[in-house]
């Protein structure tokens, strides 16, 4: 018998809420293709907090637990808002695993995908632990050293090392890793490697009206 192949995948919309979607559901007049794919809803509050900026509703999705605002795949230092349990002392910024680090240790291939910078909030929330979202040799370091066999996304300079404060080059590590680092489409589609890091910008990818297919 074959093996039957079990994936799973999430899909985050930055900032796309109900309403968002409910008007181009009228604008089209009839259902969205994504609504084929909804099955749940999670609540993305800060730990401290009704709104959350992309770090802490990432850590939601990815970890299940809130955060604080800036806050990247770790506890935060107090949660208030209604019906959060204390954080412990000993808690305090603690990391707390992905649902990404949970799918590799139970041995399942993971993968991540952004057309922001890698390092970004929302991605790093699955693969990196920080309580500072904006500290990208951090996260990247981690992320170059998670285990994730395929890396999609922006970002690319901020793995160089002259545009790092501790001057490591984080592209020749993740080449020492074995992975096939790849920065054009054309490097993609030809990669037959089980390990891809693909970069396609140095920061951010243009926005997809602006992008060059």
């Amino acid at each position: 018998m074959r093996p039957i192949l079990q994936r799973a995948s999430i899909l985050i919309p930055d900032g796309m809420t109900n309403d968002a979607t409910a008007l181009a559901r009228w604008y089209k007049g009839s259902s969205l293709t994504l609504d084929s794919m909804a099955s749940g809803m999670v609540r993305t509050h800060s730990a401290d907090a009704p709104i959350a900026d992309s770090a802490p509703a990432g850590t939601a999705f990815a970890t299940g637990h809130k955060s604080h605002t800036g806050y990247v795949g770790v506890l935060p230092d107090e949660a208030t808002m209604p019906g959060q349990q204390p954080i412990a002392a000993g808690d305090v910024k603690k990391p707390v695993a992905s649902i990404l680090e949970a799918s590799k240790l139970a041995g399942k291939s993971t993968g991540i995908i952004a057309t922001s910078e890698i390092m970004h909030a929302t991605p790093a929330d699955f693969t990196a632990h920080y309580p500072d979202r904006k500290n990208y040799d951090a996260l990247s370091m981690q992320q170059a050293y998670n285990g994730v066999d395929v890396v999609l996304g922006g970002g690319g300079k901020f793995l160089e090392a002259a545009e790092r404060k501790d001057g490591q080059d984080l592209v020749a590590q993740i080449k020492d890793q074995g992975y096939d680092y790849v920065t054009t489409p054309e490097g993609l589609k030809n990669s037959t490697s089980s390990k891809l890091w693909g970069n396609f910008s140095p920061e951010a990818l243009a926005y997809n009206l602006d992008r060059d297919a």
